[in-house]
């Protein structure tokens, strides 16, 4: 999630790097939601509860993160679409 933290209007951003950043974001939100709906068994959890449950909170947790890297990606591509044209003045 390199893309930024805030939305700092000052802040000066170019439309590659905003690109750049969704397209990393993109690749980490298809890698968690293969992880989340892939095949493959889960390895690991909670001790003491059973495994059904187990493998039903990382499927959770992982698509939670592939949807909100999908998010930020999505963010980054408005960036692209809506910066304006870089001027060299500086205040």
């Amino acid at each position: 999630m390199a893309i930024k933290i805030t939305r700092n209007p000052n802040h000066n951003q170019t439309r590659l790097s905003a690109f750049l950043g969704g397209i990393i974001c993109l690749v980490l939100a298809g890698f968690a939601f293969y992880a989340a709906f892939g095949e493959g068994e889960v390895a690991g959890g909670v001790p003491f509860i059973p495994n059904s449950v187990n493998r039903f909170i990382g499927m959770a947790l992982f698509a939670f993160g592939g949807v909100l890297s999908f998010l930020f990606g999505m963010l980054a591509f408005y960036d692209v679409f809506t910066l304006k044209k870089e001027t060299n003045t500086k205040k």
